[in-house]
């Protein structure tokens, strides 16, 4: 009995020295660092057809890290993203990139500004975007975008119940429309 309790305890330490050297950080990669929208401070919309709003970006990148939690490894690879707040800092848009996978994680939330609770948030829309979905061309506003990922709830297989009517997100510039089912809209139409 007591052999086989030290045969376990060997083999269970093999397998943790092992899945150490197996699983490590991985880098973020230059192809997802292309996603960020840190070369630009400032994006500019058209607000509901009418109104020209500002939004600043805010851009960020951290190294990835290795937790032990009850004695299984756990990995968190390099990423970056950036996020801004449309506005009246009603929504909060982010998306961010990792390592070397081929999705962009895209996330909206609407600020619950009546809440006693600073960062009080529901979170309407989170969707994870093949780089490879990232196929469309679209025209908005007299501009061509390419390699566009195009949102439209009516034909998605992805649910959606508080409120995005459809929007497109580009590579190089984000988030370039939005329209919301109460027919609030967002349009890109400059950056800085």
């Amino acid at each position: 009995m007591k052999t086989r309790i030290i045969k376990l305890l060997i083999f269970l330490g093999l397998v943790f020295i092992l899945s150490s050297c197996i699983f490590g950080i991985d880098d973020l990669s230059q192809d997802n660092a292309e996603y960020i929208l840190n070369k630009y401070d400032t994006l500019i919309y058209l607000y509901n057809q009418t109104d020209t709003c500002k939004v600043s970006v805010d851009s960020y990148f951290s190294g990835g890290s290795i937790d032990y939690v009850y004695g299984f490894r756990s990995v968190t690879d390099d990423y970056g993203g950036s996020r801004f707040y449309l506005p009246h800092s009603i929504y909060h848009v982010w998306l961010s990139v990792s390592g070397k996978t081929n999705v962009i994680e895209l996330g909206i939330t609407l600020l619950d500004r009546n809440s006693i609770y600073y960062y009080k948030s529901d979170q309407i829309f989170g969707l994870y975007i093949k780089k490879s979905e990232l196929i469309n061309n679209r025209t908005i506003l007299n501009i061509d975008y390419t390699n566009c990922y195009i949102y439209d709830s009516n034909v998605s297989p992805y649910s959606n119940k508080n409120g995005i009517q459809n929007f497109v997100y580009n590579k190089e510039y984000g988030l370039v429309q939005l329209i919301m089912k109460d027919s609030t809209r967002f349009e890109l139409i400059g950056v800085k």
